[in-house]
């Protein structure tokens, strides 16, 4: 019998960027096999994807087409959006910085971004979500961990943490560009870090057993492409006044998976003909 079903909304307070090892999946399907399960929460440090778009949001150019995008603005913005092409120019510096663990705010009250950018970081790229194309699968139940027996004659109540990750990424660039909205919005929401985590607390009757399961909805994310953008010339000395731009060719990003962390379910197992001990 499953006690509990259905924990909606959950709010994701820490992620995790490393690689889980899989457990024992129950009928995994064709994107099962991507999942990681732990069956223990995991430590991990607060998402400094969102720390970065608090520091930056308030340094975020919008233009109607890439047209309207100069040298200048590069070097003046960080992050810039096109909505013709739904895109999101963001420095290559800035987004390595984003999923670093020591992340340190480029933007201070004081500072601009043309800071960074003289001291050489001048490689920028666009990411572009106009064609994205997004594949559901909602993921077969898949065990937290061994089961566990109560022993006792009286009810007893468990608790276990969890987390769960999938194997497959996005680049540094993508991961950053992404948190700035990809429009039209979709109804999943999707988790930055490919990563969720969490507790769960059930009940089993005396000398029953008891095993935490867990299902996911994966999203992935197909025709997402990127190009790269050079600010060339003496942009470091002139305020980037003779700055120019060195565009090169789109290339599309190999496809990659995320969790809809609004459809998570969590069961609490005790039917015998369900548990997988």
């Amino acid at each position: 019998m499953i006690q509990l079903v259905l924990f909606t909304n959950i709010i994701m307070k820490m992620v995790t960027f490393s690689l889980f090892v899989a457990l024992l999946a129950l009928s995994p399907g064709p994107c099962d096999a991507f999942l990681n399960i732990l069956p223990r929460k995991s430590n991990t440090n607060p998402n400094t994807l969102f720390k970065v778009y608090n520091d930056v949001r308030g340094n975020i150019k919008t233009v109607e087409t890439f047209n309207d995008v100069t040298a200048q603005d590069l070097l003046r913005f960080g992050v810039i959006k096109i909505l013709e092409t739904n895109s999101v120019i963001t420095n290559e510096a800035l987004a390595a910085n984003a999923l670093s663990e020591n992340y340190l705010p480029s933007y201070q009250h004081d500072k601009k971004y043309e800071y960074n950018a003289k001291e050489g970081k001048n490689m920028f790229y666009e990411v572009s979500f106009q064609n994205l194309e997004l594949d559901r699968h909602v993921n077969d139940w898949m065990p937290l961990g061994t089961c566990r027996h109560n022993q006792a004659s009286t009810p007893s109540t468990y608790t276990q943490g969890w987390s769960v990750g999938v194997a497959t990424g996005a680049n540094a660039k993508v991961e950053f560009a992404q948190i700035f909205g990809i429009k039209p919005s979709f109804q999943y929401d999707v988790s930055i870090s490919a990563g969720l985590s969490g507790s769960l607390s059930c009940n089993v009757d005396g000398r029953k057993k008891l095993q935490f399961q867990i299902m996911t909805e994966s999203v992935t994310m197909k025709n997402v492409k990127m190009r790269p953008i050079k600010i060339i010339r003496d942009y470091k000395y002139t305020n980037g006044i003779f700055a120019t731009m060195e565009v090169g060719e789109w290339e599309y990003v190999e496809e990659y998976t995320r969790l809809n962390r609004r459809n998570v379910q969590l069961g609490c197992i005790t039917d015998p003909e369900q548990l997988s001990c």
